[in-house]
């Protein structure tokens, strides 16, 4: 009995320190996370001012809101937020160098290394997806995974602010070497734009900017016979 007792009493011990590690690992993590959140405020501030024009984009800023991003991704490393804002933040950089020097290569190849992991983190995220497919095209890397990429984004979010118009200009620009999978997608989405309007003069100078006004000017023709 004294040893059945004892047995008892260590599982028990065993049990109460397992529980309060897992408390404390999780308080750690809490923490960890919090910590997190609040060190992007800053980084995510300035990329608002940016995008507003209310603030010119130095380096000393552009290099601080990296630096605070890459430290929230250390405190929290499975966030793909912090992966897709600092694919932002070297996607923005590599926009002010001209578009296919040496320069703009290597931001733009580390903004795709960041919007990797974001769909990874988050595999439904259409936003994410059509920026991968974006950068790894304007680095003339319109791979397997470049097209992969843009019809993920035609999945998962067609119609999400921020995609609708880059799957189009991106669909447009690319057409020639898309499978006719694609191809037929990218259709469907500008006749649905079309049908409820939207974007129409966007559409129209897209398809002139990259000569697809035979295939639009078809679509038009189309839905105004079945509209007879």
């Amino acid at each position: 009995m004294p040893e059945t007792a004892t047995r008892l009493s260590t599982r028990r011990s065993f049990v109460v320190i397992a529980l309060a590690l897992s408390m404390l690992f999780a308080a750690l993590l809490a923490m960890s996370w919090g910590g997190a959140e609040l060190v992007v405020k800053q980084p995510r501030y300035l990329m608002q001012q940016w995008e507003q024009g209310k603030r010119d984009k130095t380096t000393e800023d552009w290099q601080a809101a990296v630096e605070a991003m890459r430290l929230a991704l250390r405190l929290n490393p499975d966030n793909p937020d912090y992966n897709y804002e600092l694919g932002r933040l070297y996607a923005w950089r590599a926009l002010e160098k001209p578009l296919w020097t040496e320069h703009a290569r290597k931001y733009r190849a580390q903004a795709i290394g960041y919007y990797r992991k974001a769909v990874r983190q988050r595999p439904v995220w259409s936003l994410a997806w059509i920026q991968l497919a974006m950068n790894k095209t304007l680095n003339q890397e319109l791979d397997d995974e470049a097209k992969a990429a843009l019809e993920h984004a035609i999945t998962y979010g067609p119609w999400e602010y921020g995609v609708h118009r880059q799957i189009i200009w991106l669909g447009l620009a690319s057409w020639d070497h898309l499978p006719a999978s694609t191809q037929q997608k990218i259709t469907a989405v500008i006749e649905q734009s079309l049908m409820t309007k939207r974007d129409i003069r966007y559409i129209h100078e897209t398809a002139e900017r990259f000569m697809w006004q035979e295939q639009l000017n078809a679509i038009v023709t189309g839905q105004k016979s079945d509209n007879q």
